[in-house]
Order: structure tokens, then C-alpha cells, then sequence
């Protein structure tokens, strides 16, 4: 520990020079978040399958007798949660994840003498074309964290300093030592730059440099720096410069997890070229000591034509697990790589439980009420937990031997499976998610089961809230409502659905801490979504309907009133309410049809009639042959007969009744003279007059149509009739 005047000092000079104190840089080299209890137990992760088995637990220890001992289910990890006593048994297939697991434990059925982080290696199966099949490629389905197996400070957040340091590079020996990327630092009192950086785990390599007869220090910092042999920058090699004294430090050991060779990796920082070692293999021992020597680096390869490539965590972080995205095989530059290893760094001068918090596990605890009088025994007296040792080696035989203490919680149970009273709470929000391109038809009831509680608990970790916080749509507390529908069904109106999906309805009680705005705003966020696409997929890919990512679209409004009804009581309001539109629409259209029944008959009553040919029989021959003889009928100009002679035609004109009288006229002259019956001409709509002075076809001039001048007729009786039309066949005169 420095001094605190020291520190100071050495902070104020810092200062005046404008560097920062190694000790003050933030750190590229992240602590984990999941941290490794009693060499075993993984906090803040746990392994997913969805054909986990649920039960309830007192402490963790009992929640892996538990796996031990299930026969319903062949348990290989468990998962318990000490806020809740649950514990989930999980089968082969269960993936490691740190999703959902705050302030959970996870781990193997059985416990081993070595934490796996640092004994377990990959089949050839990696790295995989995903994350998950990645993780399935180690036999306990997880890759170890980056200085997984590496002692650490739980309490200070930070990492150890291993006892053993090696210099694997020293100017005294020949190496070039003109690294670049190396930070100036103040060494703090009665320390060299040596000595601060063989105790700083960060550190690698360490350079003094004289500078205007002062000794200036520089360090890396996470890093192995680089262009260590060939100090060139900016295209050109710096021949002039030459360190005082520098080294490359190796804390701890290395193990290779996976050896590499024709395998292009994306994202490694090149620290030499090709260009200053002979021979190839004096460049793959440089490029293998140069990621040995950094603390952050766990990958490395050389290339025949590019140089060496190694992982740099202050340039970039290798993905953890790594994915055929970023180990290409069949890229073009793979050909070229001659070596290369994938590693892990380890300190075997500390006991492997510096790697493993010293936490205390808690266990669960059943709420106690006011009107309970019964004291629960305690655990001490009912079970009898084993040493650490006796966990490694805990078989069913063993098992049988200890006593379990309660594995459930009757309260909480009993208000997960019943129905809440809506008097002990107030709804804050009722909403809705929709999965899009699932038909969830094809999944079984225990699937369905399974994806309700899971969306319970997705939406209460989102929302803050308790699981229990969560209702359906029956009031049913850790579970939603699920919808489903298929292609071709009516969803709105005429509308059909293109694609099958379903609906996943809940309500959010008001225990929470968020408001309504907040909770609205996170679960119709694209990253819940996101969420609730991959769990889908997870949950269904053992399923007819596969693991592929669904559509996912959320609705959520403020909760009323009549929220608190359950779902039977709402679908009832519905349908009432369905009746009424019925009825109003119903009405609608009666009022409509004798609309139409009005308007049609008092149209009919203002048509004309049109008679038939039998009918006009009935009416007379006079009107029969006035349609028909152009001698009594009026012909229009088309060769029809005339509107004014069809029914319901208007009273004659004038005109009209006069030519009527002059026709009685000339029909009555006619019959008083003595003529021949054979001698009288025939009325033919077409005809002519036998033995007449004219032969034409007689016209009337009734519609106003041009016409020659008529032509006088002269009788004996000496009575000049008026004139007619041109053709028309007037009387003969008897001499």
C-alpha cells in the first residue's frame, strides 16, 4: 500500500507533466459479472432448456441433491433462485447464460474437484456457427470467461498479481525492445519502472528511454504493444532510437485450449510484419511469446506474407464465445497463416480457490404473517449439509441419507396458481404481445405452459416488477393469456390473416416502482423485443415449429375498472356489446329496405303502361287500325306509330279534331254518292287506288313534316274540300 503523502506527490507531478498514474487508467479489462462461488457455483447465470423441470429448494446444496436424485427427468445442471426457493432441474441440451439471472445460481449436477474453467477444452465442433452451438462444444456448455481461471480480488473488483514472473524478452539479450503503444507512467517511491510493472498485472513490457538526460518510464497497459523490432513510424523505420533497458514479462502460465493453423480471425491487431525474421519459425516463437506475455490476449496467429496478428483488448475485444464470423476458415487469407493457438492464462502458484468468491450462498427463506404461531424447524436439525469436499463426490446412495427440508412455498404457491382478489390490487397497465409466424397450434400444452411463465417473467424483469406481478386475463399472478390464430381465419371484419401467431395478454399491478409511462415505454421497445424473438426461438426449437425468429409487436394502455373482471366476465361485456352494434345495424337496414319499398311502388305508379297486342284488341279495331292504316293512324318519322295514339297518351289538339272532321266529311260525301263497292280504293299502309286519278300513297301532314302543296279535289256537288296532303286519293266525279 503507498503512503498517502507518496501517492500524492506522485499524483501532483503526474499532474504538472500531464500524465496519468497507471493505477488511475480506466481498465480495458472488464471484471466478470458472473463470478464462480466455492469452485463449483456460477452466480448471476443459469442453464436454459425448456424442458426444465420446476421445484422448490431451501439452499442451493438442496437443490442439487435434487438433480441428483430426479427420476422424472435425467438432470445434468440446475438453477437455484434464492429469492423465489426455486430450483429447476435442467437435462443434457440446457445452455449456459447469464439472460435473465441476477442474483441466481447455477451449476453441475455433480461438483468437481477443479474448477471447470480451468480443466475443460473444446471439441474440434469450435468455434460454431453461433454463440449457443459454441457453447454446446465444451462439455460443461460453457466457454470460460477471459481470465476465468486467473485469481482475483471479489472484494476490490480487480485482478491478482501472480507471484511468478518470467522475462521471455530482454534488451540485455539481445531484443531489439523498441515497442511502440507503451504509455509514460510515474513510478511511485522506491520503485523502479521494472519492479511496478512486474506487479502490475496489465503490465508486459516495460521501457526506460532517456530523455534530455532524464530517465523516462513507459509501460503497456493491457497490451503487448508493438512494431517491437522495427520501431517504424509513419511508414519509415527510426534507426536512431534505442531504449536504455526494456523487457517483455510473462505472469503466471499458459494453457493452450485449441491449436490453429490455415484460419484467418477478424479483428487481431497485426504487432510485426514478416519482413525482419529469417526464417519462419524464429517469427511464430516472436508472435507466440508476444500474446503470452499480455494478460488480455488469448488469441494469435502468424502469417508467411503478413506478419503477426495478435488479440489486443485495447484495440479490440475478441468475442467470448467466438463464432465462425469471426474464425473464417475459407477466407483467402487463411492459407497463408502457418500457426497460431487459442490459450488460457493461469496463476498455479495460488490455490485455485483465489478464483472463486468467498461469498455466502443465501437460501431461501418462507415469509412468516402475523397470525402464524407455528415455528418452522430448523434446517440444521432436519438437514445435514456436507463439507465442500463430500459435494465433489455425492452420489444417489448418499442422497438417501439426508433429510430434505420443506421444498415449497405454500404462499407463494397458492398465489401463483389462484386467482387475485381484485381489492388487494391496483392495475397500473394491461397489454399485450404479438408473436407473428407461429403457428402455436403445434405446441404442446406443456410448451404453452412453459411459454407463459416465461413471458411473465421476461415482462416482470423488464417492468421491475415481481413475477407474481404479472396476471392473465383470469387474474392468475405469474402468467399472461395466450391467443392463437391461423392462416385464413377472420381476424377484423373481412380482414384474413396471412400468416399464423397468437397473442400473449397480461396485466401489471401497481407494487412496482415504475409508472405506467415507463413500463409502456420499455416493453414496446425494439430491445424487448429482440429479447422475446430469441426466447421464442429458444423455447420452440425442439418443437414441429422450429427455432425460428418470430415477428414481435407490443400494445399496452392504462389499466380501468373493468380490468379487474376476469377473462370469462370480459368476453361476456363483449358480447353484449357486440349484440347491441347487431341490433343497431339490424334496424339500420329495415329502416333502409322500406325506404326503398316507398320510393319503388310511387315510382311505378309514375310509369307509362305499355298495353299489349291483346289488350289493345280489347279497346277496339278503331285504335287497332289507327296504330297500324297510315290512312287513320299518325306515322312518326321513324315508321312508328306516335306517342299520341299509344295509351295514356294526352287529349287531341285542335289541329287534330279538325282533320278528324274533314275525314267524316270526306267519308260521308263519299257514301252519298253512287259509287261502285269495287270502284272504292283500299286502305293499305302501302297501296293505291284502283281506277283513280291518282295512284300514290296517301300522306297526312299530322306531325309537321314538308310536304309538295296539296292539290284541290273538285265534287259534282260543287263543295271544294280543303286541301291535303300530295297522293292522297280523292273522289271521282261521275259525269
Amino acid at each position: 500500500m503507498i503512503p498517502l503523502p507518496i501517492w500524492l506527490a506522485s499524483f501532483q507531478v503526474a499532474l504538472s507533466q500531464h500524465r496519468i498514474p497507471s493505477w488511475e487508467k480506466a481498465s480495458p479489462m472488464k471484471f466478470p459479472h458472473i463470478a464462480l462461488v466455492e469452485g463449483c457455483y456460477y452466480k448471476h447465470a443459469r442453464y436454459y432448456s425448456p424442458f426444465s423441470q420446476k421445484t422448490n429448494a431451501t439452499t442451493i446444496h438442496q437443490c442439487q441433491q435434487k438433480c441428483v436424485a430426479s427420476t422424472e427427468i435425467k438432470c445434468f445442471f440446475f438453477n437455484f433462485f434464492p429469492s423465489t426457493g426455486a430450483c429447476l432441474l435442467a437435462p443434457a441440451d440446457a445452455a449456459f447464460t447469464a439472460y435473465l439471472s441476477k442474483d441466481s445460481y447455477a451449476g453441475p449436477k455433480v461438483c468437481p474437484q477443479e474448477p471447470v474453467a480451468c480443466t475443460d477444452l473444446p471439441t474440434p465442433a469450435f468455434p460454431a456457427a453461433d454463440s449457443e452451438m459454441s457453447k454446446m462444444a465444451w462439455p460443461m456448455h460453457m466457454v470460460p470467461p477471459k481470465l476465468g481461471c486467473w485469481p482475483k480480488d471479489f472484494v476490490g473488483k480487480k485482478f491478482k498479481n501472480c507471484p511468478r514472473v518470467t522475462a521471455v524478452e530482454d534488451t540485455a539479450t539481445g531484443w531489439p525492445g523498441k515497442c511502440l503503444g507503451l504509455d509514460e507512467v510515474v513510478v511511485p517511491y522506491k520503485e523502479t519502472c521494472q519492479s511496478w510493472c512486474e506487479k502490475q498485472p496489465g503490465c508486459s513490457v516495460w521501457q526506460e528511454v532517456d530523455q534530455g538526460g532524464e530517465t523516462a518510464c513507459f509501460q503497456t497497459f493491457w497490451s503487448s504493444g508493438y512494431n517491437c523490432y522495427q520501431r517504424i513510424v509513419d511508414g519509415k523505420e527510426d534507426l536512431d532510437f534505442k531504449p536504455i533497458r526494456a523487457q517483455r514479462l510473462m505472469k503466471g502460465e499458459v494453457r493452450v485450449l485449441k491449436k490453429l493453423s490455415f484460419v484467418h480471425i477478424d479483428g487481431l491487431k497485426r504487432v510485426f510484419d514478416e519482413n525482419y525474421f529469417a526464417k519462419h519459425e524464429d517469427g511464430v516463437k516472436a508472435c507466440q511469446t508476444t500474446c503470452y506475455s499480455d494478460l488480455g490476449c488469448q488469441w494469435w496467429i502468424y502469417s508467411r506474407v503478413r506478419g503477426c496478428y495478435v488479440e489486443d483488448i485495447s484495440h479490440q475485444r475478441m468475442p467470448v464465445p467466438m463464432t465462425t464470423d469471426t474464425f473464417q476458415v475459407f477466407a483467402r487469407e487463411a492459407q497463408e497463416v502457418l500457426d497460431g493457438e487459442y490459450i488460457q492464462h493461469q496463476c498455479k502458484e495460488l490455490p485455485y480457490a483465489d478464483i472463486s468468491s468467498k461469498e455466502e450462498i443465501p437460501e431461501f427463506h418462507l415469509p412468516t404473517t402475523a397470525t402464524d404461531t407455528t415455528t418452522p424447524e430448523p434446517a440444521a436439525e432436519t438437514t445435514t449439509l456436507p463439507t465442500t469436499s463430500e459435494r465433489t463426490y455425492w452420489t444417489t446412495a448418499g442422497i438417501n441419507l439426508v433429510t430434505m427440508a420443506p421444498s415449497h412455498s405454500p404462499q407463494r404457491d397458492e398465489r401463483a396458481s389462484s386467482q387475485v382478489d381484485p381489492k388487494d390490487l391496483k392495475l397500473l397497465g394491461v397489454g399485450a404481445l404479438v408473436v407473428k409466424g407461429i403457428d402455436l397450434n403445434l405446441v404442446d400444452s406443456t410448451t404453452r405452459s412453459k411459454l407463459s411463465d416465461r413471458y411473465a417473467e421476461m415482462i416482470a424483469a423488464n417492468a421491475r416488477l415481481s413475477k407474481y406481478d404479472v396476471l392473465d386475463l383470469n387474474n392468475k399472478a405469474g402468467h399472461v393469456t395466450l391467443e392463437s390464430w391461423q392462416t385464413g381465419n377472420p381476424l377484423i371484419r373481412r380482414l384474413q390473416t396471412a400468416e399464423p401467431g397468437f397473442k400473449a395478454a397480461f396485466k401489471l399491478s401497481e407494487k412496482g416502482k415504475e409508472t405506467y409511462s415507463e413500463a409502456a415505454r420499455v416493453l414496446t421497445s425494439d430491445r424487448f423485443y429482440l429479447e422475446v424473438q430469441s426466447e421464442t426461438a429458444a423455447m420452440l426449437k425442439h418443437t414441429p415449429v422450429g427455432g425460428k425468429l418470430p415477428r414481435v409487436q407490443a400494445v399496452m394502455r392504462q389499466a380501468q375498472d373493468s380490468d379487474f373482471l376476469p377473462l370469462n366476465a370480459e368476453r361476456k361485456q363483449v358480447s353484449n356489446a357486440n349484440a347491441e352494434l347487431w341490433m343497431f345495424i339490424l334496424g339500420f337496414i329495415l329502416v333502409a329496405l322500406i325506404i326503398g319499398i316507398l320510393i319503388w311502388l310511387f315510382g311505378w305508379s309514375k310509369k307509362k303502361v305499355s298495353f299489349t297486342r291483346k289488350a289493345e284488341t280489347k279497346l277496339g279495331s278503331f285504335r287497332k287500325l289507327g296504330d297500324e292504316d297510315p290512312e287513320y293512324g299518325q306515322v312518326s318519322k321513324g315508321g312508328k306509330a306516335s306517342k299520341k295514339n299509344g295509351a295514356g297518351a294526352a287529349s287531341p289538339s285542335r289541329r287534330e279534331i279538325e282533320e278528324a272532321e274533314m275525314r267524316a266529311v270526306q267519308v260521308a260525301s263519299r257514301l252519298s254518292e253512287e259509287v261502285d263497292v269495287d270502284d272504292v280504293p283500299s286502305a293499305r299502309p302501302q297501296g293505291y287506288a284502283s281506277g283513280s286519278m291518282f295512284t300514290a300513297t296517301p300522306q297526312v301532314n299530322f306531325s309537321g313534316s314538308p310536304y309538295a302543296t296539296p292539290v284541290p279535289v273538285q265534287y259534282n256537288s260543287g263543295y271544294q274540300m280543303p286541301s291535303l296532303a300530295p297522293g292522297y286519293p280523292g273522289p271521282r266525279v261521275i259525269r
